[in-house]
């Protein structure tokens, strides 16, 4: 088009047809010192202003013909002093300069000959973010041009025409450093783009397929029918879409409010009009010669508010034609800048309509109060949007997501009951006569409950727990309030919280300044902002570190072992704790009564029909009788002595008693870890060995000595008599008759796993604690998967609560509820398991459906039961629990729950 301009101007002057010319004295001459030397060998292509700076490009030296030429860039901070800068590339003419998304584009010629035919480089897209710095991407397809760009919908689009008879008419780019063409149609030239309400508009020339195409991606390309078939430049406002048409000895204007239909604009605007520009709220494009009624026009331009209305402004005189091709306008820092073929000038002349004008000189409206940048209502609320425009003869139209609303022709817009398919952008046109303005968007947001709850939670001190929003969809922030709900904050990663952004909220190492704090997440979509109900965390005081052994009497009294505070205290059902016998953090093996006494990491209890209370003290290696008034006294095995030796009371010798049951009669059964048996103790204190043999590990179902077993841990005794065995290491549980007969129930020896299912098709992890309801039915906490299982008498097992894998605290039915490496259980009369949770140092409680919550403890106000710090276990390589959360995980299942290692080294 640059060259098709040039030759209609000198046409025009060789058949000596008179020119008009007016004078306007506002606007200085502000041509760069280098064009200005240059004289006639100059072309000033064009000129854009973005980042407070003007820039202009240029192509200087060679002749009329070209041949020769340099590129060159000037900026100017207010269009009136330039400065000239260095380019990265050398090539052929500049295109003009365009600000689109924070950066100027150029596009750059590919290089030809005189007569047009390619000679080297394919051109090039120059970027620069303050036009004073320019980077350059090589195009890969040679072209004139690229020579408009426009930016939408995350992606730059530029026109460009192709060398030769390739068809491919634009450049598409996602970071404006790398370009792919892409082709429209089978014209032979781009002469216009832009980007108007989401879709892109391009007008092709000469050839078949000759038109305007519309595009929402950049690529996939489709004419627009109703559009006139003779397209030149174009650009677009926020309401409306305007495009020049090229007759012969005329051109005249297209325009569009939707992009679809287009109506005449004008009565005829002078041939040969320079680029078409959106400025300062107003149409503008400047006509270099043309005829209008038969009169020569020159160095005018025409500007409209609306694209239909019209007037005609002298710019500047000339006497020589060549400086009468005024190509385009552009407006910035209070200044126009009009570019012609070889000058540029600069002035703050207002362009409005009148004159001429059907709009009477109608001052287009002024928006003097913007809507509501973000409002954000509750499902239901009524929420309105309201703009100040200031002019005569005003309407108005919103629209929602760039498509109007029926109705909403009110400078206030009102959604009386708003759902949430009202969320998302708002703006209003304002029009008059005299033109229209876009105002800035309002977005409005709409909150809702969460369908996801949260559940409160209690965390012992210095432990970890987790919060779970489940599948909830979109954008999550976790949240805490510390003023019960008043104010809430946004979390952050850090050592104490980690995936803020997540489904799943980790706290770790609680502390008791935390007590009491309130939780919730807030997920958007779309516009859609659901908050969830607010948790409340508990820190509690850990009154047991390390808990490895749970009984439960008639009246619902917990009796719990504490292996690292080598106590034994009782939980009251009113969650009460109290010490029963013990000193805590002071091991040792001395009788006595209540604080008196001592203990060296006790492990299993289990209560006898008359109340009195027995222990497996295991680093003792004794078993020990607690009556109902705190009297501790050993009733077999010597603190002194470690091994294996069938006898009577002290006599007998134990190498790590882990776990003891009873039968209805009173004896006792007890789970000789290290020993791998199974052992009995008589109500006379007769110390013999019901299962196994000593030192001689394995798995084998057999009766009594036959039998083998492998660092079996726990053990639970039915009404029957029938001992049941967590034989840890080998992953079953035993079954083992009165008349010592062991089998096995479930499990397959040496396999670990999570899964449910009968005999040896389920899978157990290291299982540990073991409990026997009224009804035969056999619990077990499986350790090493953090979860509590099911048996039935016919060996069918389920996951009655816990995840397998996750180690954490939360709350729930099922696998809803986490737990980190349980160890220990016990039922109530009703069902009710009491669980040891050691890797949390809480204890929990698991209905007979499966759901889980956790004691809030309390101590007496005279009492105060001392912390002291978990023992770290030594890892194993066979367990391997998925942590999540759950601060205070214990990582070696075997050595964590009993501890045999500190046994050996703490043995006095």
């Amino acid at each position: 088009m640059k060259l098709f301009r040039h030759a209609l101007t000198l046409a025009l002057a060789i058949v000596g047809l008179p020119v008009a010319h007016a004078q306007v004295p506002t606007w200085p001459k502000t041509t760069p010192a280098d064009v200005t030397a240059a004289g006639l060998s100059v072309q000033i292509n064009g000129a854009d202003f973005g980042n407070n700076t003007f820039v202009l490009s240029a192509t200087l030296g060679g002749t009329i013909a070209m041949p020769a030429i340099t590129p060159a860039v000037f900026t100017s901070p207010d269009g009136t002093t330039w400065t000239r800068r260095t380019l990265p590339v050398t090539g052929a003419n500049l295109g003009n300069p365009h600000f689109l998304n924070g950066k100027f584009f150029l596009g750059m010629d590919a290089a030809t000959d005189i007569n047009g035919n390619p000679t080297g480089a394919s051109g090039a897209v120059l970027s620069s973010a303050d036009g004073i710095t320019w980077s350059a991407a090589t195009l890969s397809t040679k072209f004139f041009g690229p020579d408009n760009f426009t930016y939408g919908n995350g992606i730059y689009v530029a026109s460009a025409s192709p060398i030769g008879n390739q068809a491919t008419q634009i450049i598409t780019s996602t970071d404006g450093l790398t370009w792919t063409p892409r082709t429209v149609a089978a014209g032979t030239s781009t002469s216009g783009i832009a980007f108007f309400k989401s879709k892109f508009y391009v007008t092709v020339t000469g050839g078949t397929g000759a038109g305007l195409y519309v595009s929402s991606d950049g690529t996939a390309w489709a004419m627009v029918a109703t559009a006139p078939a003779n397209p030149g430049e174009l650009t677009a406002s926020p309401s409306a879409l305007l495009m020049n048409i090229y007759n012969i000895g005329n051109s005249s204007q297209a325009l569009s409010t939707d992009g679809v239909t287009f109506t005449s604009a004008s009565p005829g605007i002078p041939f040969a009009s320079g680029s078409i520009r959106y400025v300062n709220s107003a149409f503008v494009t400047p006509a270099s010669l043309g005829l209008i009624g038969g009169q020569i026009v020159s160095n005018q331009v025409s500007a409209s508010f609306d694209g239909r209305t019209w007037s005609t402004l002298a710019m500047r005189a000339s006497s020589t034609i060549e400086t009468q091709d005024v190509r385009e306008i552009v407006y910035g820092n209070g200044n126009y800048v009009f570019v012609g073929e070889f000058d540029v000038f600069a002035g703050t002349t207002t362009i409005s309509p009148g004159g001429t004008s059907t709009g009477g000189g109608t001052t287009a409206p002024t928006i003097s109060a913007q809507p509501a940048a973000t409002q954000t209502i509750a499902l239901g609320g009524s929420v309105s949007f309201t703009i100040t425009a200031t002019g005569t003869g005003l309407t108005y139209q919103w629209y929602f997501n760039t498509v109007a609303i029926s109705g909403a022709v009110n400078a206030t817009y009102t959604i009386n009951s708003t759902a949430t398919t009202n969320a998302g952008n708002y703006t209003v046109v304002v029009s008059n006569s005299g033109g229209s303005i876009t105002s800035n968007a309002a977005a409005l947001a709409i909150t809702i409950a969460a369908s996801n709850s949260i559940a409160s939670e209690t965390v012992t001190t210095g432990h970890g727990l987790t919060f779970s929003a489940g599948n909830t969809a979109g954008s999550l922030q976790w949240q805490i309030s510390t003023d019960n709900g008043t104010t809430w904050v946004n979390l952050a990663n850090d050592s104490t919280y980690s995936g803020v952004l997540t489904a799943t909220l980790s706290i770790t190492n609680a502390a008791t300044a935390l007590n009491n704090a309130r939780y919730r997440y807030v997920a958007a979509l779309n516009g859609v902002i659901a908050t969830s109900n607010a948790a409340i965390l508990t820190v509690a005081q850990a009154f047991f570190p390390f808990p490895t052994s749970i009984a439960v009497d008639s009246s619902g009294n917990l009796y719990v072992g504490d292996a690292n505070a080598d106590t034994i205290q009782k939980i009251s059902f009113t969650g009460q704790v109290t010490l029963v016998a013990g000193t805590s953090g002071t091991a040792g093996s001395a009788d006595g009564i209540g604080a008196a006494a001592r203990f060296n990491q006790p492990g299993g209890l289990t209560l006898l029909a008359n109340g009195t209370l027995l222990v497996a003290d295991t680093a003792n290696a004794t078993i020990r009788s607690i009556t109902s008034n705190g009297t501790v006294t050993t009733i077999a095995g010597s603190a002194s002595k470690r091994g294996n030796l069938d006898a009577t009371g002290s006599a007998a010798m134990f190498s790590s008693p882990t776990s003891l049951g009873s039968d209805a009669s009173g004896v006792l059964f007890v789970a000789d870890a290290m020993n791998d048996t199974i052992r009995k103790i008589s109500s006379g204190g007769v110390v013999t060995t019901f299962a196994g043999t000593a030192g001689v590990t394995g798995n084998l179902d057999a009766t009594g000595a036959t039998a083998r077993f492998n660092l079996p841990s726990s053990l639970a005794v039915d009404a029957g008599g029938i001992v049941y065995v967590a034989d840890t290491t080998n992953n079953t549980v035993r079954k083992i008759t009165p008349g010592g007969v062991v089998t096995t129930l479930a499990g397959l020896p040496g396999v670990s796993g999570t899964q449910d299912g009968v005999g040896g098709g389920a899978f157990f992890n290291h299982p540990q604690g073991l409990a026997v309801d009224g009804a035969g039915n056999i619990y077990l906490a499986d350790t090493g998967n953090s979860t509590i299982r099911k048996i039935t008498p016919a060996g069918v097992v389920t996951t009655l609560a816990g995840l397998a894998g996750i180690a954490g605290l939360t709350d729930g039915t099922g696998n809803n509820a986490f737990f980190n490496q349980p160890q220990a259980l016990s039922v109530d009369a009703t069902g009710n398991l009491y669980v040891a949770d050691t890797g949390n140092a809480t204890i929990r409680k698991v209905t007979s459906s499966g759901v889980v919550t956790t004691l809030a403890l309390s101590a007496p106000s005279t009492t105060t039961t001392p912390t002291t710090t978990t023992p770290t276990p030594t890892p194993t390589t066979t367990a391997t629990p998925t942590a999540n959360g759950g601060g205070g995980s214990i990582e070696g299942w075997f050595v964590a729950i009993l501890g045999l290692i500190g046994l050996l080294r703490r043995k006095r």
